[in-house]
């Protein structure tokens, strides 16, 4: 190590005394000895000190590299010198085959160049990829080493293993004065063909250099249109090429015109490649190669071998190259082989921008490709970070988008939505009318499939929409059938098993015998309505199978559960009561603080009209029964005796958490006028229009008087049939009275019903 870093830094005296004290001149560190980083440095002294003290003038690192190569490399002529003198293979070989004179050229070190051919370099020597020293420097644009090596040794058109000439890699790499070198030279192939049969002309075009294309299209024996394997011409390189130079087009076709619409062997012509490119390129992204091409005669339908339009291609990425192609009447539906149109193409590729300016224009939103997906499949199924997706579906929806169209698999946009999560598309799919019970080839429904792929608030929302949980998958090879509650149970997903029992889905054997009884009825789940709800179900279901053997464990499982948590669950809900409703001196309900509607209001509205219907269930259940197990019956009993003084109040929660219902209260709170439609129920029905699904919160609760009155009101507004409200809204008595005959939940027949 000492003796390296006294190599490096050119230490000599140092060197020399620990070579004396016994130091290996040899010693590698890092696989350099200390001559490598000698050569590298340039360090005469140190140079000649470690050949003195024996050091091998050929040793090799871990890159089969002599002193000799590094000295090369970084242009030390008197290091080479040296080196050379005291006998170094001038033409050592690394593992890439390169001699120090390759590496010199690579490099533009042309001192160490002369140096190395005065030292007996062959200058003709091949590298691992058949390159010479000329190549090397053509590819680098070192003009003066250029001449120098074609003065030495003229053959100027030997190729690479790609066949690449030097004035292949000059053109390629954009560098002038290396090409006018190399095409001053009489013996120069200005038209010699690489391994794709390219030319120089075709690297030029591609690469992008006007002043490199200039120098060769001005050239007397230039091929102007020569074609390569892949039947592409210098214009199809312009036209794709990284930096789509419109100059170098223009130059094309001017000298050419009638190529303005030749073809490579895929069909494709410069305007279909420059649509495409244009879409990844900053130099280009006002689309002015796709502008021009159009304006010399272009033509924008033209179909590649796989159908696509340069509107296809232009769809995928680039905007302006949209724009320009769509004020030149292209076929805006027109399919490709994919039956892709250009919205297909630009709603995959999540273009917001591509997408909505294709809409402006007229395109259709519902043409399917080839297995029936439109684009609002492909769009629906975006997840949390695909945020452009939502985006392209609502502009789809407001295009009259189907929301029930199904691919060949009889998806529909809903059951994409639903598999992925994605709640925000659920809800605008609702919204527009997607058909939430609508079933796949699998007969799986939206909600099926939210819960079979455990998408919790997927399965909430598509069950407060009124999602059927009944309906059944049938396996076509077994016929068995499942439900989404057996399927919940099955991937052991029990915070949905739970939702779909409380929203009243049929407990079957099967689903009560694999049912986790402690997690279904979860006491310290956050919303006791829920879990009161689902207790009452299961202690229903339990009644019906207590005779069932399978269903015997669960049976008991409830029993010890229920008994245990009765008390604890309903003074949770004493606690949500007092969160809605106060009890004034008259020992009357009274709403609290209701500031405004939200969703929770509305999910309690459901929760509390569930409980009272599931409760009127289960009473009608026993008093029809013969002879319902006896232990059972007393733990109904004890929940109906410890429930009886929450049932009022529940019930008023079913009432007052109505939106409606809401604002009316909060009209008559601040003493407007009856007849002021300003901020009533009615005029102020509009504003939940936004807010969701309008009919799930009719049919919420189909009983309630208030959601009776607000729908009539509602159709009323829809009809242009306004009635004032002063003789929509009925005095307090008269609403109270008739909420106990319409309800069948209001409190005084619940208070009877119960006994």
């Amino acid at each position: 190590m000492a003796l390296s870093l006294a190599a490096k830094y050119g230490c000599c005296e140092l060197i020399a005394e620990l070579v004396t004290k016994g130091a290996d001149a040899n010693f590698p560190n890092n696989s350099q000895t200390p001559l490598h980083l000698a050569a590298k440095e340039g360090c005469i002294k140190t140079i000649e000190a470690l050949l003195e003290a024996r050091a091998k003038v050929d040793v090799e690192n871990d890159r089969l590299q002599t002193p000799l190569h590094l000295a090369a490399e970084n242009g030390q002529v008197e290091a080479i010198e040296v080196l050379v003198k005291s006998k170094a293979k001038v033409n050592a070989m690394d593992n890439n085959r390169q001699r120090p004179l390759h590496l010199a050229a690579e490099n533009g070190k042309i001192d160490a160049v002369k140096a190395l051919i005065k030292g007996g370099a062959k200058i003709g020597s091949l590298e691992y990829n058949g390159n010479t020293a000329l190549h090397f420097a053509a590819k680098g644009g070192y003009t003066d080493i250029i001449n120098l090596l074609i003065e030495k040794h003229p053959k100027i058109n030997l190729g690479n293993k790609e066949e690449k000439t030097a004035l292949h890699l000059a053109a390629e790499n954009g560098h002038l004065e290396a090409v006018n070198a190399l095409i001053g030279i009489k013996v120069v192939n200005l038209n010699s063909r690489d391994n794709m049969s390219r030319t120089p002309l075709h690297l030029a075009a591609g690469g992008g250099s006007l002043d490199v294309f200039k120098a060769l299209i001005s050239a007397e024996e230039i091929e102007l249109n020569p074609i390569d394997d892949s039947g592409m011409i210098p214009l199809h390189m312009a036209a794709e090429g990284p930096l789509n130079k419109t100059d170098i087009i223009k130059l094309l076709v001017d000298k050419t015109p009638q190529i303005i619409n030749a073809v490579d062997n895929k069909d494709r012509t410069a305007l279909h490649l420059a649509a495409d490119r244009t879409a990844l390129n900053d130099e280009d992204t006002e689309g002015q190669s796709v502008k021009y091409l159009i304006e010399a005669g272009a033509q924008v339908n033209l179909k590649d071998k796989l159908g696509n339009t340069p509107l296809h291609y232009a769809s995928e990425r680039h905007i302006a190259a949209v724009q320009i192609l769509l004020s030149n009447n292209p076929d805006i539906n027109d399919k490709n082989e994919d039956s892709y149109t250009p919205l297909f193409i630009a709603a995959k590729s999540k273009n917001v921008n591509i997408v909505q300016a294709l809409i402006d224009k007229g395109a259709d939103v519902n043409i399917p490709d080839r297995y029936l997906q439109n684009p609002l499949h492909l769009c629906s199924n975006g997840d949390y970070y695909e945020s452009d997706k939502d985006k392209i579906v609502e502009m789809l929806l407001k295009a009259k988008a189907d929301p029930n169209v199904k691919h060949d698999e009889g998806y529909t946009p809903l059951h994409m939505a639903a598999s992925v999560g994605n709640n925000t598309v659920v809800k605008m799919l609702i919204q527009r009318g997607a058909q939430i019970d609508a079933k796949n080839s699998n007969s799986e429904t939206p909600l099926y499939i939210a819960v079979k792929d455990k998408k919790l608030s997927t399965t909430k929302i598509l069950l407060e929409r009124d999602a059927n949980p009944d309906i059944t998958k049938v396996n076509q090879n077994t016929l068995e059938k499942k439900t989404a509650l057996e399927v919940a149970i099955e991937v052991s997903d029990f915070n949905a098993a739970r939702l779909i029992i409380v929203a009243g889905a049929k407990i079957t054997p099967d689903a009560f015998c694999n049912l986790s009884i402690d997690q279904v009825s979860n006491k310290d789940f956050y919303n006791p309505l829920e879990t009161l709800c689902s207790m009452i179900r299961l202690l229903h279901t339990s009644f019906e199978l207590s005779n069932f053997d399978k269903a015997a464990q669960n049976v008991s499982q409830l029993k010890e559960h229920m008994s245990h948590e009765i008390e604890y669950v309903l003074e949770r809900v004493r606690k949500k009561i007092q969160e809605y409703i106060i009890i004034n001196d008259d020992n009357q309900y009274e709403p609290v603080n209701i500031v405004k509607y939200s969703p929770q209001k509305y999910s309690d509205h459901k929760l509390a009209t569930q409980i009272i219907m599931s409760l009127k269930e289960l009473k009608e259940y026993i008093r029809n029964e013969q002879g319902p197990d006896q232990s059972l019956y007393d733990l109904y009993k004890r929940l109906i005796d410890q429930f009886d003084e929450e049932i009022r109040g529940i019930n008023k929660i079913a009432e007052i958490t109505s939106p409606f219902q809401y604002l009316k209260h909060q009209s008559e709170e601040e003493g407007e006028d009856e007849d002021a439609l300003s901020d009533g129920p009615i005029s102020n029905i509009v504003s939940f229009l936004n807010i969701g699904n309008v009919a799930d919160l009719f049919q919420a609760s189909p009983q309630n008087p208030f959601a009776i009155f607000t729908k009539n009101a509602f159709i009323a507004y829809k009809n242009n049939t306004m009635v004032p409200q002063a003789e929509m809204m009925k005095s307090d008595s008269n609403i109270s009275d008739d909420a106990t005959k319409l309800a069948g939940g209001g409190a005084a027949e619940i208070d009877d019903s119960i006994t």
